[in-house]
């Protein structure tokens, strides 16, 4: 559990507010949880949060990005399980979102006594692609999370890839 104390402390550490301190937090804590699930291993996760964690990038991220291959009750299943087991650590909830075919969305729902609104973390799970580059790492953090969480995850080129080519796909589908 992150203690007020130590949110503060991280904040100055990391330079950014503690609202985000109080979000990455959570994110490295469901990380942990999914992880730590037996079929978690054909859930990968990729995105911007993903090039923070695993490669180091400056950016901070207000969604958690993943393409699973199980199908999606299965999907939906192991993520309502690591909410379960996330709720033992801190109170938190879920809601699914309704989404576009072939992918799977929601947000999990903490109330932190220092905001007056609840802290959000968006997950959208992708359930078209078929990944090719695949690794495994511990996401090591300066965080108290014990063990780190040794998370399933596309290659930094299969990431790269799959946000230039959303990039691209986005940009021209702006200008039509």
């Amino acid at each position: 559990m992150l203690i007020k104390e130590q949110a503060g402390n991280f904040a100055k550490e990391l330079k950014i507010d503690l609202f985000s301190v109080y979000r990455e937090y959570l994110q490295l804590l469901f990380l942990k949880y999914l992880y730590g699930l037996e079929r978690s291993n054909q859930i990968y996760f990729k995105g911007g949060t993903a090039i923070r964690f695993l490669y180091g990038s400056f950016r901070f991220s207000e969604d958690l990005d993943f393409t699973s291959v199980l199908e999606e009750n299965e999907t939906e299943a192991l993520i309502r399980e690591a909410i379960k087991n996330l709720s033992r650590e801190v109170e938190v909830q879920f809601k699914r979102e309704k989404t576009i075919a072939n992918s799977f969305s929601g947000r999990i729902f903490q109330n932190v006594s220092d905001f007056s609104f609840p802290l959000t973390v968006r997950i959208d799970i992708s359930l078209r692609e078929k990944p090719i580059y695949l690794e495994s790492n511990y996401i090591e953090t300066t965080f108290p999370i014990i063990p780190y969480p040794l998370v399933m995850h596309l290659t930094a080129k299969e990431i790269l890839a799959e946000k230039m080519s959303f990039s691209y796909k986005r940009k021209r589908e702006r200008y039509l």
